[in-house]
């Protein structure tokens, strides 16, 4: 069964208060075939106290991971992810994080069970921004692959099983799984 896959760390944890400034297509699923700067800058929120960093932003405008996580997605066999440098700056110690990603994954899959999805009350069903209060996902029309971005609800990033099991087996505590029915977006 596909799950939908979250990055979420135990509070407290640091914001990105400010993403790179570069205008593009991260949740369209279509490649990036624009400049980018050769490292993506991600400024932390000001805090007094050192906070803690996920290892997936998978909502943000430009999403970023962790390279392990980035590693693990490889080599389970995830080949339909694009990857640039990233930097996150903590402004208030000058400290450097140059161990994650921009990640853009390419392919939108419209793998929505439209029978058995609950859309929330008022909503209908739109191209990437259908808002769902339960999903439910058509394995063949997910046709099996690894991971990729429901086509109805970009947000949702879906994952195989195995994908799952590896992540999971890597020992990445704050990258969830849901069951797509648990799942709200």
């Amino acid at each position: 069964m596909y799950t939908v896959m979250v990055g979420e760390a135990k509070p407290p944890i640091w914001s990105i208060e400010e993403e790179p400034d570069v205008i593009g297509p991260w949740m369209d699923g279509q490649p990036i075939d624009f400049p980018l700067p050769e490292i993506l800058e991600y400024i932390l929120e000001d805090s007094d106290e050192e906070l803690g960093l996920r290892t997936l932003f998978s909502s943000e405008a430009v999403p970023l991971m962790h390279r392990e996580l980035a590693k693990v997605l490889r080599q389970v066999g995830v080949r339909n992810l694009e990857l640039f440098p990233a930097v996150l700056i903590d402004p208030v110690r000058n400290r450097r994080y140059e161990d994650y990603q921009a990640f853009n994954l390419v392919g939108l899959v419209p793998a929505m069970d439209l029978e058995k999805t609950t859309l929330m009350p008022g909503s209908s069903l739109r191209a990437m921004d259908t808002d769902v209060d339960s999903l439910a996902i058509d394995e063949e029309k997910a046709g099996g692959r690894l991971l990729f971005r429901l086509a109805e609800n970009v947000s949702a990033v879906m994952a195989h099983p195995r994908v799952k099991e590896a992540v999971e087996a890597a020992g990445f505590e704050d990258v969830r799984f849901y069951d797509p029915k648990h799942w709200a977006g």
